[in-house]
């Protein structure tokens, strides 16, 4: 279980830093300041569980932070042992540098279907990306 978490965390920083490198060179106005935010740990809380035949992936994005549901991957290693996910519906958002985009906030469940006789130790692999909202108000509207 704490591989597949160490897994999460170092991907979501990753993320994290290669989305706030960005905003930095696009937004200069909505500059984020990197000493106001979170470590990954806080800022993306993980919990795997295991039931059968699937995982159970709850994230919980902390205030203030919002995942792109469109940029959440997930794999196992070793290989091919993971389905399709199912992702819980997400909020649209008009991003004016991406335009719409499918995002979560709060409290998030992924259910992840295991190929059959998939073995009790592997290490999932997620990778996501997220950022932090910028101070303006955001608009957002519930889709299915």
């Amino acid at each position: 279980m704490q591989a597949y978490l160490h897994s999460f965390y170092r991907s979501a920083w990753l993320w994290l830093a290669s989305v706030i490198a960005c905003l930095g060179l696009a937004l200069p106005a909505h500059a984020v300041n990197q000493d106001d935010l979170l470590p990954p740990e806080q800022a993306f809380a993980a919990q795997v569980n295991r039931s059968g035949d699937q995982l159970q992936l709850t994230l919980e994005v902390a205030p203030g932070y919002y995942l792109y549901r469109d940029r959440i991957s997930i794999s196992t290693t070793p290989a091919d042992l993971a389905g399709k996910p199912t992702l819980p519906a997400a909020q649209e958002k008009n991003d004016p540098y991406f335009g719409k985009q499918q995002i979560y906030h709060g409290k998030q469940l992924i259910t992840i279907p295991l190929a059959a006789g998939a073995p009790a130790d592997f290490q999932l692999n997620v990778k996501l990306q997220a950022a932090p909202k910028p101070a303006s108000a955001t608009r957002l509207t519930p889709t299915s």
